[in-house]
């Protein structure tokens, strides 16, 4: 099944990135949002472990980001928008942050612009497709974005549901297609 979901991320990326540079410019991402009928949807409930916070010269579990999120019927850059379970200020959204394409996660105000705390790069319909790939977390210690590679994302869905739904896009969010990378304060 990974394999498969890397063949498919692989094809997926390859019609984002018309010109072949290996990013993913404002045109091209806004150039496939017009082409979208449907809205992508993932697994309908995601656990995100492994995160930690650099911050204050330690390093802790990142309480802000690692948890449970359920998709909402937000919609943001044609993919759901995942709002994290007993913290619904923070919330986890598909876009292209500064030429990746990736999985943010951020305050919910936030949703679809700049501040997010944390991205993984992924094309995939849902977060649970990042799986364990290394994710980009700010470190308030360096002042810089750094890689984890501990991080899992895992598929809470029970095994009979079906993971990849889409249905015709009716509406589209309000927000902006791209974010910068951005970090926002975070416990």
């Amino acid at each position: 099944l990974e394999q498969e979901v890397a063949r498919q991320e692989r094809t997926l990326y390859s019609e984002l990135d018309r010109d072949g540079d290996g990013k993913v410019d404002e045109h091209e991402f806004r150039e496939y949002l017009s082409t979208l009928q449907s809205v992508r949807y993932g697994a309908s409930h995601v656990r995100i472990s492994g995160v930690m916070l650099h911050h204050g010269g330690g390093e802790r579990p990142y309480k802000g980001i690692n948890g449970e999120y359920w998709r909402s019927d937000e919609v943001c850059n044609g993919r759901a928008v995942y709002i994290k379970e007993n913290k619904p200020g923070i919330a986890l959204w598909w876009g292209n942050n500064d030429g990746r394409v990736s999985w943010c996660v951020g305050p919910k105000d936030a949703v679809g612009e700049t501040g997010m705390w944390a991205y993984v790069e992924s094309v995939g319909f849902g977060p649970e497709e990042a799986g364990r790939r290394a994710w980009s977390v700010y470190s308030y210690n360096s002042g810089s974005w750094e890689q984890q590679s501990g991080v899992q994302v895992d598929n809470l869905d029970p095994p009979e549901r079906e993971l990849i739904l889409s249905r015709p896009t009716t509406a589209r969010s309000s927000r902006p297609a791209t974010a910068k990378t951005t970090a926002t304060t975070a416990g």
